[in-house]
Protein backbone atom coordinates (compact mmCIF):
# COMPACT_ATOMS: atom_id res chain seq x y z
CA UNK A 1 0.00 0.00 0.00
CA UNK A 2 0.99 3.62 -0.36
CA UNK A 3 0.32 6.14 2.38
CA UNK A 4 0.99 9.81 2.97
CA UNK A 5 2.69 11.08 6.12
CA UNK A 6 0.46 12.77 8.69
CA UNK A 7 3.27 14.94 10.09
CA UNK A 8 6.51 16.50 8.89
CA UNK A 9 5.48 16.65 5.24
CA UNK A 10 7.89 18.30 2.81
CA UNK A 11 5.61 18.62 -0.24
CA UNK A 12 7.61 16.17 -2.34
CA UNK A 13 7.88 12.43 -3.01
CA UNK A 14 9.33 11.81 0.46
CA UNK A 15 5.81 12.42 1.85
CA UNK A 16 4.67 9.07 0.43
CA UNK A 17 5.63 5.77 2.03
CA UNK A 18 5.08 2.20 0.83
CA UNK A 19 3.99 -0.21 3.52
CA UNK A 20 2.49 -3.66 3.86
CA UNK A 21 -0.12 -5.14 6.15
CA UNK A 22 2.71 -6.57 8.24
CA UNK A 23 4.01 -3.03 8.98
CA UNK A 24 0.70 -1.96 10.58
CA UNK A 25 0.54 -1.85 14.40
CA UNK A 26 -2.99 -0.44 14.55
CA UNK A 27 -5.49 1.66 12.62
CA UNK A 28 -7.31 4.55 14.24
CA UNK A 29 -9.79 7.18 13.11
CA UNK A 30 -8.15 10.60 12.71
CA UNK A 31 -9.75 14.03 12.42
CA UNK A 32 -7.26 16.82 11.68
CA UNK A 33 -9.58 19.48 13.15
CA UNK A 34 -13.09 19.76 14.59
CA UNK A 35 -14.93 20.51 11.33
CA UNK A 36 -12.96 18.09 9.17
CA UNK A 37 -14.11 14.70 7.98
CA UNK A 38 -12.39 11.85 9.78
CA UNK A 39 -10.39 9.16 7.99
CA UNK A 40 -8.37 6.10 9.00
CA UNK A 41 -4.68 6.40 9.80
CA UNK A 42 -2.34 3.42 9.72
CA UNK A 43 0.13 3.53 12.60
CA UNK A 44 3.07 1.58 11.25
CA UNK A 45 6.71 0.87 11.93
CA UNK A 46 7.31 3.57 9.27
CA UNK A 47 5.19 6.22 11.02
CA UNK A 48 1.58 7.39 10.94
CA UNK A 49 0.28 7.15 7.38
CA UNK A 50 -3.04 8.17 5.89
CA UNK A 51 -4.67 6.93 2.70
CA UNK A 52 -3.99 9.23 -0.21
CA UNK A 53 -7.24 11.21 -0.44
CA UNK A 54 -6.64 14.27 -2.61
CA UNK A 55 -5.93 14.55 -6.31
CA UNK A 56 -2.98 16.77 -5.50
CA UNK A 57 -1.40 14.03 -3.37
CA UNK A 58 -2.24 11.37 -5.95
CA UNK A 59 -0.56 13.41 -8.68
CA UNK A 60 2.57 13.86 -6.55
CA UNK A 61 2.71 10.21 -5.49
CA UNK A 62 2.30 8.77 -8.98
CA UNK A 63 3.96 11.31 -11.27
CA UNK A 64 7.11 9.18 -11.55
CA UNK A 65 4.88 6.35 -12.84
CA UNK A 66 3.48 8.30 -15.79
CA UNK A 67 0.44 9.87 -14.10
CA UNK A 68 -0.37 13.57 -14.38
CA UNK A 69 -3.33 15.91 -14.60
CA UNK A 70 -5.31 15.97 -17.84
CA UNK A 71 -7.78 18.50 -16.43
CA UNK A 72 -8.53 19.82 -12.95
CA UNK A 73 -10.55 16.74 -11.98
CA UNK A 74 -8.79 13.92 -13.85
CA UNK A 75 -5.36 12.35 -13.41
CA UNK A 76 -4.31 10.09 -16.27
CA UNK A 77 -1.74 7.33 -16.62
CA UNK A 78 -0.30 8.73 -19.84
CA UNK A 79 1.68 5.53 -20.44
CA UNK A 80 -1.66 3.75 -21.08
CA UNK A 81 -3.18 6.30 -23.49
CA UNK A 82 -3.49 4.78 -26.96
CA UNK A 83 -4.88 7.84 -28.76
CA UNK A 84 -6.69 11.16 -28.37
CA UNK A 85 -9.82 12.25 -30.25
CA UNK A 86 -10.61 15.98 -30.33
CA UNK A 87 -14.25 17.03 -29.94
CA UNK A 88 -15.91 20.43 -29.66
CA UNK A 89 -16.50 19.77 -25.93
CA UNK A 90 -12.97 18.57 -25.20
CA UNK A 91 -10.83 15.50 -25.88
CA UNK A 92 -11.60 11.81 -25.57
CA UNK A 93 -8.63 9.75 -24.36
CA UNK A 94 -8.74 6.09 -25.34
CA UNK A 95 -6.64 3.71 -23.30
CA UNK A 96 -4.91 0.52 -24.43
CA UNK A 97 -7.70 -1.58 -22.88
CA UNK A 98 -10.38 0.29 -24.87
CA UNK A 99 -11.80 2.35 -22.02
CA UNK A 100 -12.22 6.09 -22.49
CA UNK A 101 -12.42 9.31 -20.50
CA UNK A 102 -13.53 12.72 -21.68
CA UNK A 103 -11.20 15.58 -20.78
CA UNK A 104 -12.55 19.10 -20.39
CA UNK A 105 -11.97 21.58 -23.17
CA UNK A 106 -10.17 23.70 -20.56
CA UNK A 107 -7.61 21.02 -19.87
CA UNK A 108 -3.85 20.79 -19.84
CA UNK A 109 -4.19 19.41 -23.36
CA UNK A 110 -5.27 22.91 -24.38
Amino acid sequence: MLGVKIKNRKGDNSDFVSFTRDDINYIKRYRPHKNAESFPVYYTSKGALAPILTLKDISLAFIQHGFNYADKSTIVNWDRVKYETKKHTGTILTFIDGTTVEISKRSVLG
